[in-house]
């Protein structure tokens, strides 16, 4: 039943299109500038926490602190790396910022107006041109659509149906690599960057005739190869720099947020804890986390895991303002980091870390 409803929209938003001997030509998309000197996003003291249920027939709870105090900003046109393992809290900021969920505490504001505050309709209302390029495209795309009918039905968003859209269809997924014959070929036929390529060609058809002003981009090269990575993150950079695009790109892989960055902030059981230009970061990382996690990160090797235990009870239920959240497995470590909480402290042009032993 749900396949034959899908096969009858496609029909529907397909009605007219003509065979692939559309002349391919540059898609002319609006772009709406923004001034230089407000940032695109903002973020300010942002936190976010969970309650998790326990003990004896689940009567205790406990609240999980995903996210707390994060600060962050983008110019418009520049990309900031947020980088961290998982459970971190990457996902967490990627949902809160993009709008599918609302932070516990703080703001995040788009070109300057608070959206965090408000219910979830008026929050994805004030979104328009703030899109999610999903983790997992399985999930995201449907399995019985072709590609052509997937792009289609995101134009359809924009009322846009039959050969009008049949041109701005074929426009699109030629923009993002794919081929012609790709047209017609399901997710289930398709390699993993295909999907990747696909989900952000619905992206932009959804914003269609407009760029995303920001593209929140979670893992965007989880389960690619090294050679699909450097692909994909190619294409992504030559998407900004070609359309002023604005990116938030969230990974655990150190490779893919050196290759889309121009900022890069290391996350840490919820906390920024060192920010900076990406050739600061890379030349000098000052706090003994961030050497750990780049020193396990090669180029051409899986990441390696540091030790992070945000959700063990040690962490979860640790006091605030109790000491460094890393100060159990820093091999640095002295008295003191047990009992003074670091604060974000500026380095030099825009370098800030959380670490006694640097500030």
């Amino acid at each position: 039943m749900h396949r034959l409803r899908y096969r009858q929209r496609a029909n529907r938003l397909l009605s007219g299109m003509p065979s692939f001997h559309v002349p391919a030509t540059t898609v002319d998309f609006l772009r709406v500038d923004a001034t230089i000197d407000v940032p695109l996003l903002e973020v300010r003291e942002l936190s976010k926490g969970f309650t998790h249920r326990e003990g004896f027939l689940w009567q205790r709870n406990r609240v999980i602190h995903a996210l707390e105090g994060i600060d962050l900003n983008i110019q418009p046109g520049q990309s900031l790396g947020v980088v961290g393992e998982a459970g971190s809290g990457k996902t967490t900021l990627a949902r809160c910022v993009s709008g599918s969920l609302v932070p516990t505490h703080g703001q995040v504001y788009i070109d300057g107006e608070d959206i965090a505050g408000r219910n979830r309709h008026g929050f994805r209302g004030k979104l328009p041109y703030v899109f999610k390029l999903p983790q997992d495209n399985r999930r995201y795309l449907k399995s019985d659509l072709p590609v052509q009918a997937q792009v289609a039905e995101a134009l359809a968003v924009q009322r846009l149906r039959g050969p009008a859209a049949a041109k701005v269809v074929v426009e699109l997924v030629e923009m993002v690599g794919l081929q012609r014959t790709d047209l017609t070929r399901s997710p289930r036929e398709i390699s993993s960057g295909g999907l990747q390529r696909t989900a952000l060609a619905c992206i932009l058809a959804r914003s269609y005739p407009h760029y995303p002003r920001l593209l929140v981009l979670d893992e965007p090269t989880t389960d690619l190869d090294r050679a699909a990575q450097a692909s994909f993150t190619n294409l992504l950079n030559e998407l900004r720099i070609q359309h002023h695009l604005t990116y938030l790109v969230l990974t655990r892989d150190w490779t893919t947020a050196r290759s889309l960055s121009d900022w890069i902030a290391i996350l840490y059981s919820g906390r920024v804890i060192e920010i900076g230009l990406k050739a600061a970061i890379e030349r000098n990382p000052r706090h003994p986390y961030t050497q750990a996690l780049i020193s396990s990160m090669a180029d051409f090797a899986p990441p390696q895991e540091v030790r992070n235990p945000l959700y063990s009870n040690s962490l979860a239920t640790r006091p605030r303002g109790s000491g460094c959240i890393y100060y159990r497995d820093c091999p640095k470590a002295y008295g003191v980091c047990s009992k003074v909480e670091p604060q974000l402290e500026e380095l030099g042009a825009g370098h800030r870390v959380a670490c006694l032993l640097v500030n």
